[in-house]
């Protein structure tokens, strides 16, 4: 079993703080949507993506540690 890595450089999305968690995956990426509309894009990258309401971010997707 692979445990949990909270990875350093990204910011944790809790169900407790972000409601429910949608993630669309897109031309390699994956984009993150909340339905707390309290929950904002911090890091500068918006990739102005639409697709649901409430945007948060989105993170490519690597293979390299792949399972």
């Amino acid at each position: 079993m692979r445990e949990l890595d909270y990875y350093i450089r990204y910011e944790k999305i809790t169900q407790s703080r972000a409601g429910e968690v949608t993630a669309y995956l897109k031309d390699g990426k994956v984009h993150f949507y909340a339905s707390n509309p309290a929950l904002k894009n911090s890091h500068g990258n918006d990739e102005k993506e639409t697709k649901f309401e409430s945007y948060i971010d989105s993170v490519t997707v690597g293979t390299e540690h792949a399972l």
